[in-house]
């Protein structure tokens, strides 16, 4: 079981490293032109042919594009080789953030488990109007522009897209790229990833709250008063990834905000876990 792991902690690397490197031959092996015109074709937009050339992506830009790729793929390159001169730490380094992970995650549901049944009862009663709330606006509200333009320039294609392309939500995208491929490209399918991730959000505020106030009914009432705030009401609503950045930026900032008297770097290293 050990060494099926190991496999797996090098595997990632090495198609990270092969990702990066395929991007750059691909992209180094083409002329602007050549460049220019497959973006024009991926976006449907040969309109704005002029404006890209003069505008959004010079012939300097790509030149630039193609230093950086070159220089990220030997630096990948790099890496892979000291990784896996250096294995048995590396190894070691990536099942100790694992372990702080799931110890993350098992007290999280401990703070659940503390909640007395009627503390319960009222948190899921919530959860359940919110969520029913959040279907029915992502159901009836018209796709908008945003929404269109991500989908078809990033999760219509394959997912390297959505990996190694440039946008502006790569979790979220990923996230609803496999949903679509499970689930077709209906509209309530490309926003339940900004549903899924608002109720979630939503039931860590109430866990997080009630760590640090020792008091449940509070920690209900803020989590669902965040609930009400335009900002979660509207991006719970379309597929955006706005929630997602939330959501980790809340976790981080806990993490660093429980750091004990050991000091600042220790709050640092648990802090990059996320």
């Amino acid at each position: 079981m050990q060494k099926i792991r190991n496999i797996f902690y090098l595997l990632v690397p090495i198609a990270i490293t092969l990702l990066i490197c395929s991007f750059s031959v691909s992209i180094c092996s083409k002329s602007y032109t050549e460049f220019i015109q497959s973006i024009l074709l991926s976006i449907q937009r040969p309109d704005i042919e002029l404006k890209i050339r003069t505008l959004y992506f010079p012939e300097s830009k790509f030149q630039i594009l193609k230093i950086v790729l070159v220089s990220a793929s030997i630096l990948s390159s790099i890496a892979l080789v000291l990784l896996i001169a250096f294995r048995k730490r590396y190894y070691d380094f990536v099942s100790n953030y694992i372990t702080k992970v799931l110890l993350f995650v098992t007290w999280l549901y401990s703070l659940y488990t503390g909640y007395s049944k009627p503390g319960k009862i009222f948190l899921w009663i919530g959860i359940i109007v919110l969520l029913i709330r959040s279907l029915w606006y992502a159901q009836n509200f018209s796709i908008q522009f945003d929404e269109a333009w991500n989908y078809n320039l990033f999760l219509s294609k394959n997912l390297f897209y959505s990996l190694g392309a440039y946008n502006n939500y790569p979790l979220h995208n990923v996230i609803t790229w496999f949903f679509i491929q499970c689930f077709g490209n209906e509209v309530m399918v490309l926003r339940f990833p900004s549903v899924l991730i608002g109720l979630i959000l939503i039931f860590t505020v109430a866990l997080l709250v009630r760590s640090i106030t020792k008091n449940e009914c509070l920690s209900i009432s803020l989590a669902f008063l965040i609930a009400c705030l335009p900002i979660h009401v509207f991006y719970m609503m379309y597929a955006r990834g706005v929630l997602f950045e939330i959501y980790f930026s809340l976790l981080i900032s806990y993490v660093l905000l429980k750091t004990n008297h050991d000091g600042f770097t220790k709050s640092i290293c648990n802090g990059s876990v996320f």
